[in-house]
């Protein structure tokens, strides 16, 4: 069965349309996601692993793996990973 090419940023559009009150969600998720692929980068970039970090906190490697992929939802192994890296997470008001 072929694949069919889709446009990724038209079907998420498409989706808001029909779906207005979901438009907040979509926002949060995109966040999200930029935030894991921020703490990836910066890991990679100083050449870190995931081993060193789980030594320092009380995360375990799997649980950074879930953090990495979005797949862990808790907001404080989050803040852990970025300080164990030294960064720092900054609340800003909602923007629409």
């Amino acid at each position: 069965m072929p694949f069919n090419k889709i446009d990724a940023k038209e079907k998420k559009e498409e989706f808001i349309n029909k779906h207005p009150e979901e438009k907040h969600i979509m926002q949060v998720l995109e966040r999200r996601y930029e935030l894991c692929k921020k703490l990836k980068e910066y890991r990679e970039e100083h050449k870190i692993s995931l081993e060193e970090i789980a030594e320092h906190t009380s995360l375990s490697v799997q649980d950074l793996k879930d953090i990495e992929i979005g797949n862990n939802k808790n907001i404080v192994d989050y803040l852990i990973y970025a300080r164990e890296l030294g960064l720092g997470l900054y609340l800003r008001p909602w923007e629409e």
